[in-house]
């Protein structure tokens, strides 16, 4: 009889250890707010997309920003009518 409840017991020491190390896994996420002292050149982003060399590029109304995860780069506007911004990424 000492046998099957020491196989129960290790089992549940499985288990139970299993379940630690389940939720040492889950981490908070981590959320950044960035201004424009922070180097973005406008505080509304209309559309976000990431490239496949893990660059952050912003749509906003003063053009394109691309972040590198340290600083923002700005590529201005094109074209004539600098009024409305752009609102999509859809070159990406």
């Amino acid at each position: 009889m000492r046998l099957p409840s020491a196989y129960l017991f290790s089992i549940f020491a499985l288990l139970v250890s299993f379940n630690f190390i389940a939720r040492a896994e889950i981490g908070a996420p981590a959320f950044h707010t960035f201004d424009m002292e922070s180097g973005i050149t406008h505080v509304t982003v209309s559309d976000i997309a990431e490239d496949k060399y893990g660059f952050l590029w912003l749509a906003s109304q003063s053009g394109i920003d691309k972040f590198d995860g340290y600083t923002f780069r700005n590529f201005g506007m094109w074209g004539d009518d600098k009024s409305t911004g752009l609102q999509t990424l859809s070159v990406l």
